[in-house]
């Protein structure tokens, strides 16, 4: 388990990602852009389905991308970036 400062260091960056523009987020937008190589981070909800985390480890080998599985759940994720919906998956953006 990720120490409190980790964790938060991960949150502040996420929210500084969304208010700069630079996060996908969508499962089938990410894995479109980890294949165009538009993507230089890919970071993953703790609870994201199986599928989508193989497939986005997958991909993300393939090109170089740094995969990041965080320790926020995807609820946690759809707060942080103020959307109301669930995050499993945002990618960012080169």
């Amino acid at each position: 388990m990720a120490s409190k400062t980790e964790s938060v260091k991960q949150i502040s960056e996420i929210k500084e990602l969304v208010n700069s523009g630079k996060a996908i987020i969508g499962n089938n937008k990410v894995i479109s852009a980890i294949k165009n190589g538009l993507v230089q981070r890919v970071l993953l909800a703790k609870n994201a389905p199986e599928e989508l985390k193989n497939d986005a480890k997958y991909y993300a080998n393939l090109a170089n991308i740094e995969f990041v599985e965080l320790e926020q759940d995807n609820e946690e994720l759809g707060v942080i970036c103020k959307k109301n919906f669930f995050i499993a998956i945002i990618g960012v953006s080169a």
